[in-house]
C-alpha cells in the first residue's frame, strides 16, 4: 500500500458508517482530523532532542518541560484545537505520557484492541490509538505511544492502521522516539487500545 491510497474511509468493513452506542459528540473527530492533516503539512520536527517551538508549546500544555517525549502533548493539543471548535471541553486527559493519557481517561471511551477487531464498525477516523512498548528492546520498560486514526485496510487484515503522531520517524512505522510529527501505516498488532472521544 502506497503512501498515496486514500484509506480515510473504511474499505469492506460491514456498517463503517454505524457509530458505537450512545450519545455522540457531532464534529469532533471530524475537527480532530482535520487539524491532524494540517499540522502534518506543516512538517513540524525537532530543532533539539524533543524540543522546537511548536513541541515546546504542546508540551507546557501538559505541564512538561522540553527534552520530553511529546506524542501525548501533540495528541492533547488536537483534540484541544478540535474540542474548542465544536464548542465543548476537550475529552482527553492532560497528560506527557501516552499510557498515563490512556489510563486517566473515562472508561466510557475506551475500546481495546480485541473489541475492535472482533467489532471492526466501531473503528473510525479519529479515534486515539495507544501502543505499549514495554516489550520492546528498544525502548525499555513502560514506554508507550498513542496518535489520531486516519484509516485502515480491509477487513479481516485490518493490520495496518493510517495514523498521525508526533515524536516519530516517519519512515519507521514501529517508531515511537523520533524527531517529527508524521502520517503513517502502524501495525495494529502493536495497539492495545483505542478511545472513542466522540462518546459523551
Amino acid at each position: 500500500m502506497s503512501a498515496d491510497d486514500d484509506i480515510t474511509r473504511p474499505i469492506g468493513l460491514p456498517h463503517a458508517d454505524t457509530p458505537a452506542e450512545g450519545t455522540q459528540v457531532p464534529g469532533l473527530l471530524d475537527a480532530a482530523v482535520a487539524y491532524a492533516k494540517e499540522l502534518a503539512a506543516e512538517n513540524i520536527r525537532e530543532v533539539t532532542r524533543n524540543s522546537g517551538p511548536w513541541i515546546d508549546r504542546v508540551l507546557n500544555q501538559v505541564n512538561e518541560r522540553p527534552g520530553a517525549p511529546w506524542c501525548a502533548a501533540a495528541l492533547f493539543e488536537i483534540f484541544l484545537r478540535a474540542s474548542r471548535a465544536v464548542g465543548v471541553p476537550n475529552p482527553l486527559p492532560k497528560s506527557s505520557g501516552a499510557l498515563r493519557m490512556y489510563t486517566l481517561a473515562d472508561d466510557k471511551f475506551k475500546i481495546g484492541a480485541g473489541v475492535m477487531r472482533m467489532e471492526p464498525e466501531r473503528m473510525r477516523p479519529g479515534l486515539c490509538f495507544f501502543e505499549d512498548h514495554s516489550g520492546d528492546p528498544r525502548d525499555g520498560v513502560g514506554k508507550g505511544h498513542c496518535g489520531i486514526v486516519l484509516g485502515w485496510t480491509a477487513w479481516p487484515a485490518m493490520d495496518l492502521v493510517r495514523c498521525i503522531s508526533g515524536n516519530v520517524v516517519p519512515s519507521d512505522s514501529h517508531s515511537r522516539e523520533g524527531t517529527a510529527l508524521a502520517q503513517q501505516d502502524r501495525p495494529f498488532g502493536k495497539m492495545f487500545a483505542f478511545l472513542d472521544l466522540s462518546r459523551s
